[in-house]
Formats: structure tokens, C-alpha cells, sequence
């Protein structure tokens, strides 16, 4: 019987810890996705726009994550790394997000693939057609 009892007295002990963590998780979840959407409207592109914000909600979603599992009695050993993972995941895809069309933009002409006018497409043809005629 003492085995019963001294379960039972774990249990009970370790219950709100489990509801604290749903709780945190649940708020995590649901902020998530109230910062996703003022993020996406920020940017002008909006397809840049989405992908930063679901950016940002997993952001929010991994801390969240972390401090649940904490709670719950996850060795930090194990919540520290997935953390880690995390925010270098987010921490990379947002570094290639931003820094890409910058350097993109900023690269001189002839390095960025942009199509030609069409005046300058017309010039070409009208030009070979010239040619051709000799």
C-alpha cells in the first residue's frame, strides 16, 4: 500500500505542474498566431509578408514549447537544444529572407537577371533583321 500512496502523492504533485504547462502552451498557441498577422502586414509584399509572420509564430510557438516542457520536468538537456534548433532555423531562414534581395539589389547590373524592355527586344530583332537583308 505504501507504493500506491506514495504514486498517487507524486501524482499529485506533478498535475498542476501538467495543467500549468497546457495552460503556457495554450497561450503560446494562441500568440503565436496574434503576432503572425500584424508581421505579415508589415512588409509590402505579401508573400514575404506571410513567411515572416509564420516565421515569427514559430518563434513563439518553440519558446513557448521550451518553457512547457520546463515546467513539466523535461531536463533543460533535452529543451535547451530543440530551443536552440529553433530559433537558428528561424534565425537563418529570416537571415536568407532579408539579406538575399538586399544583396539582390544592391549587386551591380549586369549581375542581376532582369529582362531586357521591349524596346530593347525590338531593337535586337529589327537589328538582326538587317543584318540578314545584306
Amino acid at each position: 500500500m505504501h507504493a500506491v500512496d506514495s504514486m498517487r502523492t507524486q501524482a499529485g504533485y506533478w498535475l498542476p505542474n501538467v495543467a500549468g504547462a497546457l495552460v503556457i502552451a495554450g497561450v503560446a498557441a494562441v500568440l503565436g498566431r496574434v503576432v503572425m498577422h500584424p508581421v505579415a502586414k508589415r512588409f509590402g509584399d505579401p508573400a514575404r509578408g506571410r513567411i515572416l509572420g509564420r516565421f515569427a509564430a514559430v518563434l513563439v510557438w518553440g519558446v513557448g514549447a521550451a518553457v512547457a516542457l520546463g515546467l513539466v520536468g523535461v531536463p533543460a538537456s533535452i529543451t535547451l537544444p530543440i530551443l536552440g534548433t529553433v530559433v537558428m532555423f528561424v534565425g537563418g531562414a529570416l537571415l536568407l529572407l532579408i539579406a538575399v534581395p538586399v544583396a539582390l539589389s544592391s549587386a551591380p547590373r549586369h549581375i542581376r537577371r532582369s529582362r531586357p524592355d521591349a524596346a530593347g527586344a525590338s531593337r535586337r530583332v529589327s537589328s538582326r533583321r538587317g543584318r540578314a537583308g545584306r
